[in-house]
């Protein structure tokens, strides 16, 4: 093979799967995560995440293989072992992330859902890479690792993300967040468990069959890819009217302007300079007023935990005095 033309094939590959990321991290308008625990949740994925599920994976297919024939030990490790082992490797960085205070909703599960993905399909695509014999086998892996497998882990992750959000912003228990873990690892493991026993029938079926089974494959992987955006916007939507009710009240309470309450809400309103004094910091006044918004909300949520309680009034009566200080310049 061509070895600069491999490592370019490589290299976009690569870049590729950071591009899915950035964009995705960009998407949270109101309240982006912290750029290095979203890199940090990418790097789990790319190295605990790929290094247990193989392990695991590995391990129950040499205990198959002692009871089974190969053909089916190989089909038992792409639709049963990898999906419902690999899920579980890679979401084991929310058992940190839960704690987090970055962590509060879909939004923010579906970001570090998607960030644990693709880490996982990073290292993964770069290890079938290493294996091929000639350019155009490396070409068609580039092409359909980046474009379908690594979407397939990136939304798997994130039906685990958006599940524990879900529990997370609604302060549910923890036998409700039990509940709703499950819900999502078994909608991960059966998306990922489809695409990989498609990719498995394609090679198996002749030319005509595969094809149909592997255009299905692609109609199903960028469904589920506009599905998760769909519900990104959604979860995005829910965040703009929680920001827009609380600066409200907010407002009321002479927190910040009116006006201003009718335009932090607004993502592309507020990027105007037309409504703020230039000598106050806009950047750090959205942050805060937006955090604001979203720890009220969490103090709505945890009303009957009277610890929890305090901590958030204290934080909020001091996020309020640093908007007047800012709005008083």
């Amino acid at each position: 093979m061509n070895p600069f033309l491999s490592i370019f094939l490589v290299a976009a590959a690569t870049f590729t799967i950071f591009a899915y990321i950035v964009f995705i991290w960009w998407l949270d308008r109101y309240e982006r995560e912290p750029i290095w625990l979203v890199f940090l949740t990418f790097c789990w994925g790319a190295f605990g995440g790929t290094m247990l599920g193989g392990a695991f994976t590995l391990s129950l297919s040499a205990i198959s293989n002692l009871i089974f024939d190969p053909s089916t030990t190989n089909l038992l490790t792409a639709v049963v072992f990898a999906p419902s082992l690999e899920e579980i490797t890679k979401a084991l960085i929310f058992v940190f992330l839960i704690f987090s205070v970055h962590f509060d909703n879909e939004t923010d599960g579906l970001i570090y859902g998607a960030a644990t993905g693709l880490g996982f399909a990073c290292v993964e695509n770069l290890l079938y890479f290493s294996n091929t014999q000639s350019m155009e086998e490396l070409a068609t892996l580039v092409v359909l690792r980046t474009g379908l497998t690594a979407l397939v882990h990136c939304v798997s992750s994130s039906l685990i993300g958006i599940s524990l959000g879900f529990a997370r912003a609604r302060g549910s228990s923890a036998f409700m967040t039990l509940i709703f873990l499950t819900v999502g690892y078994v909608l991960a493991v059966a998306n990922h468990a489809t695409w990989n026993g498609i990719a498995t029938a394609t090679g198996s079926l002749g030319a005509e069959g595969g094809g149909i089974v592997f255009l299905t494959g692609i109609l199903i992987v960028f469904g589920g890819a506009l599905v998760m955006f769909m519900l990104t916007q959604f979860s995005l939507w829910r965040e703009h009217k929680l920001i827009e009710r609380v600066l409200k009240l907010e407002a009321k309470m002479g927190t910040l302007p009116d006006v201003h309450a009718s335009i932090i809400p607004f993502w592309l309103k507020r990027r105007k300079s037309d409504w703020l004094d230039p000598k106050i910091n806009k950047k750090r006044y959205v942050r805060l007023a937006t955090k604001l918004a979203f720890r009220k909300h969490k103090y709505e949520v945890f009303r009957n935990n009277d610890k929890k309680k305090k901590k958030l009034i204290d934080e909020m009566d001091r996020i309020r005095e640093e908007i007047q200080t800012l709005v008083q310049v």
